[in-house]
């Protein structure tokens, strides 16, 4: 099958491949998104899970923190698609990420470098999508996000579990910019991740020979969500980098803006509750 999948308790996930589908930017209504949510649509039953069954709702990512609430969402602040016969809603606020408490909605989120993050709380079933790149990172979006499951949902950090889906490896996020090696070292000391001094800041970020600065996203999203209080055994990690990870035929086996730049496509991830 052209994806992964992932289990949480009685939620399922899958992470779509670039060699089976080929989304570009969001996912509306065009030629080519039809095409490829029919062909989803077919290999998903194969698998016994039927979409036209399932209502899927996706937020609009900005790059940000904000978390969208689905349980709290009304009809006008959606916006209704049909494509290839799947009932797609897509939120207008902007947010990266979207939680809720109804096992009856399906969640939709699209990454292509960034890390899509599944987040359920097993005991009291909800559940939710987070994307997070390095802007929503040092903006903390994934802290945000369990900190709504906790206060909205009274959710128990020992019942919460993480998994990180593909995303960008460390040794492929190099940047040349001192001015984002800045904010992200800012991040990591207002979060205490690093000594004051700075002097174990290289287990996040390294400089190379030729000044680029490489930086493990992963690693910061997990040590802020342990220093945050969820257990390091409830979080999980899929480390096959979107840049450089081919499949068994030599090729790129996952979209990524980084390496193809306007050519790239997405990666969908779907997240429903499968007893």
């Amino acid at each position: 099958m052209p994806f992964n999948t992932y289990k949480i308790g009685d939620f399922k996930a899958i992470y779509l491949h670039k060699s089976g589908y080929n989304f570009r930017g969001s996912i509306t209504e065009t030629e080519e998104n039809i095409i490829n949510i029919k062909k989803l649509k077919n290999e998903l039953l194969d698998s016994g899970i039927d979409l036209e069954k399932k209502v899927l709702y996706r937020c609009s990512v900005e790059h940000g923190n904000n978390v969208t609430l689905l349980d709290y969402m009304t009809s006008r602040e959606m916006e209704h698609f049909k494509i290839g016969g799947v009932n797609i809603y897509r939120i207008f606020k902007d947010s990266d990420a979207i939680i809720t408490s109804d096992i009856n909605a399906t969640l939709l989120l699209s990454t292509a470098d960034c890390l899509p993050i599944i987040i359920v709380d097993k005991k009291q079933n909800v559940f939710g999508l987070i994307h997070a790149g390095w802007k929503g990172i040092i903006k903390d979006v994934v802290i945000n996000t369990l900190d709504k499951m906790i206060t909205i949902y009274d959710s128990k950090k020992e019942d919460i579990f993480i998994q990180i889906g593909p995303h960008i490896g460390f040794s492929d996020f190099n940047i040349n910019d001192s001015k984002i090696k800045r904010e992200f070292i800012e991040y990591l000391l207002e979060a205490k991740l690093i000594k004051n001094d700075n002097s174990d800041v290289k287990k996040y970020i390294t400089t190379s020979k030729t000044f680029l600065y490489n930086i493990d996203l992963s690693k910061i999203v997990v040590d802020r969500l342990i220093t945050s209080g969820i257990p390091k055994e409830n979080i999980s990690i899929d480390k096959e980098s979107t840049y450089s990870f081919k499949d068994k035929d030599g090729d790129y086996k996952y979209h990524s803006y980084r390496r193809d730049y306007k050519k790239s496509g997405r990666n969908p991830m779907i997240l429903f509750y499968e007893k």
